[in-house]
């Protein structure tokens, strides 16, 4: 990235090669994290750097004021960190829908993608949400509704649920229509078990009546 000079020479912003150094958020995984230049491979994850982020967000902060207002700049801000904390509410509530589908037996966790409330899932981080959240970075609140927040939302979303409730309907039938054929195996058995014995009683009969 360019470094960024005042008419007079001062520098506001250094030049760097370094994409995130202006960067507060990560916002291509699925959900929204610090962003970090120290990743914690140990742990599995990344070091959040409060010092790091903030100091980042002023240099962006410097570019964007170069152009453009403060108060424009703070108020953009504060709308594309509210939309970052919305996908976020979203996304964590998506992934428990999924953890709920396997803990009650409505899809199979060894395949991470071959059934659809999986599908679903990838479809709200990873593109609807990839355009939700890039869509509020590049200033785009028109796309990022339209084809992020409500695709999510109201299309993969509504549709990870019915999928589940549906399935938990079906799997009811199931164990009712299960249990009403155990019941009438037992009373078959029990019938033919009857006829069975009273054959044998009239024979004995006979036989004693013979004598």
């Amino acid at each position: 990235m360019s470094e960024l000079a005042l008419p007079d020479g001062t520098v506001v912003v250094e030049g760097t090669h370094d994409v995130g150094a202006r960067l507060k958020w990560e916002i291509q995984g699925k959900f929204v994290i610090y962003q970090s230049s120290n990743p914690n491979l140990a742990e599995g994850g990344f070091v959040p750097n409060r010092e790091l982020v903030e100091a980042n967000r002023e240099r962006m902060i410097a570019v964007c004021t170069l152009c453009h207002s403060s108060q424009w700049v703070e108020e953009y801000f504060e709308w594309y960190e509210s939309t970052l904390v919305d996908y976020n509410i979203t996304a964590k509530f998506a992934a428990e829908l999924l953890d709920q589908a396997y803990e009650e037996g409505l899809a199979d966790k060894r395949n991470p993608i071959d059934e659809f409330p999986e599908w679903m899932w990838y479809l709200i981080w990873h593109h609807d949400g990839r355009r939700w959240r890039m869509g509020a970075s590049m200033m785009g609140p028109d796309y990022t509704h339209w084809h992020g927040a409500v695709d999510a939302i109201m299309d993969k979303l509504g549709r990870m649920q019915d999928w589940m409730e549906t399935v938990r309907q079906v799997k009811e039938v199931e164990k009712a229509e299960a249990a009403v054929d155990a019941r009438v195996k037992l009373a078959w058995t029990i019938g033919t078990s009857g006829i069975v014995i009273s054959i044998l009683a009239a024979l004995l009969a006979l036989k004693a009546l013979r004598k």
